[in-house]
């Protein structure tokens, strides 16, 4: 299971909460998610999820809306990283 998002707020108190750090040691992955907030404080379709998974100086982004839209972005080697959903994110990890 993925740490708890850390919320932002556009126009206000961005990181409302400390970023939560889970080490995956399988895979020697460190993980942070973080929930930008499209509309203030109410939750949207459009809201967004980004988690980052990071090992040494290689990192995969994977943003996901509730919307289904899903942003991949970087590359660690031997390793496949998904993220499932947005309300309940379930990370699948594999290696190539």
């Amino acid at each position: 299971m993925l740490p708890q998002a850390a919320i932002h707020i556009p126009h206000g108190n961005f990181a409302a909460a400390e970023v939560e750090k889970l080490m995956i040691p399988e895979f020697n992955l460190h993980c942070t998610v973080q929930q930008f907030m499209r509309n203030g404080i109410s939750a949207s379709d459009d809201d967004l999820k980004v988690c980052l998974f990071q090992r040494n100086q290689e990192w995969v982004s994977i943003a996901i809306s509730r919307n289904g839209l899903v942003f991949h972005d970087g590359k660690i080697s031997e390793l496949n990283v998904i993220v499932d959903s947005f309300d309940s994110p379930v990370v699948t990890i594999s290696k190539e």
